[in-house]
């Protein structure tokens, strides 16, 4: 935050951040995502993490460990739900090379992140985008979750907090797409930073997602261009 002291000078005010034992001090929510992941009707991997990665993804976010959201954050690598077709960010993993702090660019202040107003946490392998919505999206309350799909290229308000759409993910997960005929090997072969970009582009006319032909393409190209676009 920039401040102005008595001298009319302009300044960086700087609040001291919360170190990640800090932020662990309160404890988890591991433990209720993992009762979660037992009623999953799908297959769920949880990547693991390098500690080090974990506790700097933490005091990037600066929540706490308590939050699904801090869990996620300091002990995952991120997830993979139903075979991957849905990427949660955590704080990194060969198989999903994004973090949730660099793939938004903190630390920053906040009219600095690649998104100001909302914070990406998760991704489909057609290119469509969910993110907490805190001013930037719409949504009916701060703190929703708002998914941005590739062929309406608009964000729309799940009316969901983090932990409700995590949870709804993992147990009850929506299907937003028809899939394809081995969509489980094209998808299990797709690196973490990819995604598909379907032809005619998921944006243009034409026939059904399914039925069109599909490259990988890096998530953050298809990234910029879906919101260049909206």
């Amino acid at each position: 935050m920039i401040m102005r002291d008595r001298r009319g000078v302009y300044h960086r005010n700087r609040v001291r951040l919360k170190t990640s034992n800090e932020l662990v001090s309160e404890g988890s929510a591991m433990a209720v995502i993992a009762s979660w992941i037992a009623d999953a009707p799908h297959s769920i991997e949880v990547l693991p993490c390098d500690p080090r990665h974990g506790a700097i993804a933490l005091e990037a976010l600066q929540v706490t460990a308590r939050s699904p959201l801090g869990a996620i954050a300091h002990e995952t690598g991120g997830v993979l739900i139903d075979g991957g077709w849905i990427r949660v960010l955590g704080a990194g993993n060969v198989r999903l090379a994004r973090t949730i702090a660099g793939w938004n660019g903190l630390p920053c202040d906040p009219g600095d992140a690649y998104l100001p107003g909302a914070m990406f946490v998760a991704d489909d392998v057609l290119g469509g985008m969910y993110a907490i919505d805190v001013g930037a999206l719409g949504a009916a309350a701060a703190g929703h979750i708002c998914y941005f799909a590739p062929g309406a290229l608009a964000w729309r308000d799940t009316g969901l907090t983090y932990g409700e759409w995590l949870r709804h993910a993992i147990v009850d997960p929506d299907d937003a797409y028809s899939r394809w005929d081995g969509w489980e090997t094209d998808v299990h072969s797709l690196p973490g930073t990819h995604a598909f970009l379907l032809d005619p582009s998921p944006w243009e006319p034409g026939p059904p997602f399914v039925d069109r032909a599909r490259r990988p393409v890096t998530m953050r190209e298809l990234r910029d261009a879906l919101l260049r676009r909206s």
